[in-house]
């Protein structure tokens, strides 16, 4: 369906040069037309208001009724199984945190022992105490 005018079509909206209902809409020429307007300059490529009317009107149904579908849909959904489902992203999630920092821990690790000097250990060290500490807030050691 092609685009609708920019336009507000009220119900009773007449022809400018005839006085006519505009029963009809040329995209090209952004024009609303009457039947005398069609009939006397045997205009082409019209989008009839009826047309367009019942063709939104029938979208907006087919939308509505997949909207309607979708909303059943959540009636049937388990709320045990949804709990599960998060509680398995959240357990991944974390499970690939504690790797992430495992290999960060490791690699700290190595630098410190291919380390040459007191004071590149120090360095180490200091930059990366984060890694080798761990809050004691929660009664966790």
């Amino acid at each position: 369906m092609s685009a609708a005018p920019n336009k507000n079509f009220h119900q009773e909206e007449r022809c400018t040069k005839h006085g006519e209902i505009n029963v009809g809409y040329i995209q090209e020429t952004d024009q609303v037309v009457c039947n005398k307007c069609i009939y006397d300059d045997k205009l082409e490529k019209i989008k009839f208001i009826a047309l367009v009317s019942k063709e939104l009107n029938f979208k907006f149904q087919q939308a509505f009724n997949e909207y309607k579908q979708s909303i059943s849909k959540l009636d049937n959904v388990d709320p045990d199984l949804v709990k599960q489902k998060f509680a398995a992203i959240v357990k991944e999630f974390f499970q690939q945190l504690s790797q992430r920092v495992a290999e960060l821990q490791d690699g700290v690790m190595v630098k410190i022992k291919n380390s040459e000097s007191l004071k590149q250990l120090e360095k180490i060290l200091e930059g990366s105490k984060e890694f080798f500490s761990v809050s004691n807030q929660d009664g966790i050691t």
